[in-house]
């Protein structure tokens, strides 16, 4: 559903939700972010510390400083990615100067970290979902992501802007501002998991039992839970045994709990967290994973 609304059936991008994504970026930066002298790391940190002693707004800041980045990033996804990217940070830094103008919605440094950086992250991920990115650590993250794709984004922008989240306490003289800036990046990477793979969060269940045959029939027939048979062997008395594994959604495992149960009692079931799932009924192989 997800990957329906960011994108069209052709794989083209949606700049209105682009567009959207990036504003609200920057409407966090310059209404919450700046205001309160949190700095999460990457070029908006950056920005936001430069922004106290140069006569430039943070958003214009943030265009600026991202020019080599910009450069980079045309090499190695090529023009069409660098457009997305262009538009987005055009728009987030606007929105960021223009913010800006206006008293900050709060001066709770603890309220602003949190719903600071649940903003940026809301934005950055529409942003990331619709094709482009916002600029900054969003272009070293993909980067890294191309390598290492099994490393979630959030972690990935975790590990980068901690160097500058400490030297926002450097700058601004203040161990506080330091954690403050720590609490929205922390906030901000889960947030943005969350925005980015939230909707293929779904159970992995692997079913060992002696009636496996009537409890793939119960599974596909009663709960519409689609089955995979793995031939194994038990280790204890070395019989040959069924294993069923299936994806299911959060909202059917108990489904699945009852139908395994009133089956079989001594069936042995593992339930672990699949974070994300491509094939029918989940994510499309075609859709593109920041």
């Amino acid at each position: 559903m997800l990957n329906r609304i960011f994108s069209g059936k052709d794989g083209k991008v949606k700049y209105p939700l682009l567009i959207s994504g990036a504003a609200v970026y920057g409407i966090a930066l310059g209404f919450i972010i700046s205001p309160n002298e949190l700095a999460p790391g990457g070029i908006a940190g950056l920005s936001v510390m430069l922004s106290k002693f140069l006569p430039l707004g943070v958003g214009s800041l943030t265009m600026i400083l991202n020019i080599p980045l910009l450069i980079i990033s045309f090499k190695v996804f090529g023009r069409n990615f660098l457009a997305r990217t262009i538009i987005a940070i055009a728009v987030s830094g606007a929105a960021a100067d223009i913010c800006a103008l206006f008293p900050s919605l709060t001066a709770d440094p603890i309220l602003g970290a949190v719903f600071g950086g649940a903003l940026l992250a809301l934005g950055c991920g529409t942003v990331f979902r619709s094709g482009g990115t916002t600029g900054g650590t969003d272009i070293a993250a993909k980067l890294i992501k191309r390598k290492k794709p099994y490393l979630g984004t959030g972690e990935i922008f975790l590990l980068i802007d901690g160097t500058v989240c400490i030297l926002s306490g450097i700058v601004f003289q203040s161990f506080d501002n330091a954690l403050y800036s720590f609490i929205t990046l922390f906030v901000f990477s889960r947030m943005l998991d969350m925005v980015l793979y939230g909707g293929d969060f779904a159970k992995l269940a692997l079913i060992i039992s002696e009636k496996s045959r009537e409890i793939q029939i119960k599974l596909l027939e009663s709960a519409n839970v689609g089955c995979t048979v793995l031939k194994g062997k038990t280790g204890y008395g070395g019989k040959d045994a069924e294993v069923i594994l299936c994806a299911v959604k959060k909202r059917k495992l108990p489904e699945v709990r009852k139908i395994v149960a009133a089956e079989d009692e001594n069936a042995f079931v593992l339930v672990s967290d699949a974070n994300e799932i491509i094939g029918k009924g989940f994510k499309s192989p075609k859709s593109e994973s920041f």
